[in-house]
């Protein structure tokens, strides 16, 4: 009778290894997944390529040929006038209107994804908020996130940006 409950003993302590083993490698598990996620969210930025400005020869304005505008799709800038990137993007809606934004918003700004597009629409990489592309280009009355405003004004064959307006954006990058 001994042997049979020194073999219960045994596989009792066997079955127990098991599920703590089991147990730890699902924490690591958990660990790791949520380390990844939490890294991916903390490293910022994102994977949009920036086309540089182009200034005038005034040093007052950067110009963006409308030709450059001839699709619905969102065109991105980065005017960089020592030592910080002031990113933004300018697009042409489907009516022909043209809108241009900060390629971040007053709340999400800390976290340096900008926007992507996704049809008709901007979305946060942040948060995830979604924005028509008709609405950018106003001012953000309602708080939130939303395009930080970005005054322009055509001018000839050119959407054209005050650099004193990029400059206003710059505690956004």
């Amino acid at each position: 009778m001994s042997k049979a409950k020194d073999r219960l003993e045994h596989e009792r302590k066997k079955r127990k290894k098991l599920i703590f083993v089991g147990v730890l490698v699902a924490v690591i598990v958990l660990i790791l997944v949520a380390g990844f996620i939490l890294m991916n969210s903390l490293k910022g930025g994102n994977d949009t390529e920036y086309t540089d400005s182009v200034v005038d020869d005034t040093g007052q304005n950067v110009k963006v040929p409308l030709s450059d505008l001839s699709n619905t799709d969102f065109h991105f800038y980065s005017f960089d006038p020592g030592g910080t990137a002031i990113k933004y993007f300018v697009v042409k809606d489907k009516s022909g209107v043209i809108h241009t934004a900060f390629d971040a918003c007053n709340v999400c700004y800390e976290a340096k994804k900008g926007y992507e597009q996704v049809g008709d629409k901007a979305r946060c990489r942040n948060c995830g908020k979604t924005y028509s592309i008709y609405d950018i280009g106003d001012k953000n009355t309602a708080g939130g996130c939303w395009p930080a405003y970005l005054p322009h004004i055509l001018s000839g064959d050119s959407v054209v940006i005050k650099t004193s307006d990029l400059e206003t954006g710059r505690y956004l990058f």
